[in-house]
């Protein structure tokens, strides 16, 4: 459901701990705008019937944002057809009827009104408010991408993908706009370090490097994950110098560690470290774990997500998987989407309105093609100079460490090459866990069952902290 996997049983089985539940029961049915949501169709214990806002935020402790119904519904007993299966029309009459549980706020002004129209044609859902979610109603990477792309066509604007992280609210994206038209100063330094969730401040953040090309593009998939592993859990990333097309990037990747460890130790000075690496940023992540242990510190953690030891025969493999990942991003969000948008849009048009909204489409783009041809401007992310991350990473020679390494391996790279590689590496201890899926799924498809395996690591770590023996 809009690029999510949905397990209908995980959302029943935390609906029936809330106390107010008898009995549930999860479907995805037409209803608003006649786009799949998902509903919840509810009996209760007593005769007291909870609001639905209410268990919406009793669910947040326990779900993830895109798992939680859209509207709930109560019933004396689940409706059933003669064949005992969920009666899809009865609860459909009945959801048309339940006032929305979401408080709608419209748009106080124009440059509101327009990023609504935004988020309405990317998402398919209406009506959205000023202070919805995007993540909640479903936003995904791809409808992240279209929707960066049309503020970047019509304002000129680029949006940052972790202010969509930090603020995602039209009302939080329209202040980001309006504060752009204020000169940046003159010269600024480059920051890495990326908040993807605050969580609990009492608790130990998890710092990850990135795989791919260590842009910000990355975080789209660690956002979801972070989401998994829990909120309350501080996540931060390190994106690549250079991925905002202006700074130059690293040259070696001991100066790559060097700036890591330095804004690291800006949010947590001293360990115990948690530290991590997803695909080539493993390779990272272990440099920084031992340059700080070479400075004296502890970490508690090194988790490895699908990375192999640097090599030229990985290195190759990366380039094949980068590939195809990028060839279907590419065509999902470059033309299936966009046309299945535009399809929808012209769908509920009369034939003069369709011409006006052919017409007025193609002179935008003209307009904006124009507009670029003589410029000089910066891409979101330039892939040439960032090319050289994953090749920078592969071609390295590990140092030595005498801590313990966490893999955690995809079932599929397992198969082929068991451990990856890296008990012939590295000389201290290795875990091991595999996850289901393929070196791309799973962390995408199969988020839920690695953040769950990651927030198990991330708990055993620190409470080990705790029952540790004091040392003189």
């Amino acid at each position: 459901l809009r690029g999510f996997r949905i397990e209908p049983g995980e959302i029943e089985a935390a609906l029936q701990q809330h106390p107010a539940v008898l009995q549930c029961a999860i479907l995805a049915n037409k209803h608003g705008n006649d786009e799949s949501v998902l509903i919840g169709c509810l009996v209760p214990r007593s005769n007291q019937r909870a609001e639905g806002a209410a268990i919406r935020e009793f669910l947040a402790s326990r779900l993830p944002a895109y798992m939680i119904p859209s509207a709930f519904v109560w019933f004396d007993a689940l409706p059933l057809t003669p064949n005992g299966k969920l009666d899809r029309r009865v609860i459909a009459e009945r959801t048309t009827q339940v006032a929305q549980t979401r408080a709608y706020v419209p748009p106080q002004f124009s440059l509101q009104a327009q990023l609504i129209e935004f988020w309405e044609e990317v998402l398919n859902r209406r009506p959205i408010g000023i202070s919805d979610d995007f993540f909640e109603l479903g936003g995904h990477s791809l409808a992240a991408i279209q929707l960066i792309s049309r503020i970047r066509e019509t304002f000129q604007t680029d949006l940052p993908i972790h202010r969509l992280f930090s603020t995602p609210t039209v009302a939080g994206v329209a202040e980001y706009i309006t504060a752009q038209t204020t000169p940046p100063p003159a010269t600024r330094q480059f920051q890495s370090l990326l908040a993807i969730q605050k969580g609990n401040p009492d608790q130990r953040p998890f710092f990850l490097v990135p795989g791919g090309w260590g842009a910000e593009l990355e975080f789209l998939v660690y956002g979801v994950l972070a989401r998994h592993v829990g909120a309350d859990q501080p996540f931060y990333g390190l994106k690549a110098r250079g991925s905002d097309g202006v700074a130059t990037p690293h040259h070696t990747l001991a100066q790559m560690v060097a700036d890591y460890v330095a804004e690291i130790r800006t949010v947590q000075p001293h360990g115990p470290y948690l530290i991590g690496g997803e695909c080539v940023g493993g390779v990272a992540a272990y440099e920084i774990a031992r340059v700080l242990e070479a400075m004296g510190e502890k970490v508690a953690l090194l988790a490895l997500l699908g990375t192999e030891p640097p090599s030229r025969a990985a290195l190759r493999r990366l380039h094949r998987w980068d590939r195809a990942k990028n060839r279907k991003d590419f065509w999902q969000a470059r033309i299936v989407q966009p046309f299945k948008a535009h399809m929808q849009q012209l769908a509920k048009l009369p034939l003069g309105g369709k011409i006006r909204y052919l017409w007025t489409r193609l002179n935008r783009k003209r307009f904006w093609n124009a507009k670029t041809a003589g410029e000089q401007t910066a891409p979101l992310e330039s892939h040439k100079l960032l090319a050289q991350y994953p090749r920078m990473l592969m071609g390295h020679q590990l140092g030595a460490y005498t801590g313990r390494i966490t893999l955690l391996i995809d079932e599929t790279s397992h198969g082929q090459t068991p451990n990856l590689g890296w008990e012939n590496v590295h000389r201290g201890e290795l875990e091991v866990h595999v996850l289901p899926g393929t070196h791309l799924s799973y962390i995408r498809e199969n988020a839920a069952i690695t953040a769950a395996k990651l927030r198990e690591l991330l708990i055993l770590a620190t409470s080990n902290l705790h029952h540790a023996p004091a040392t003189a």
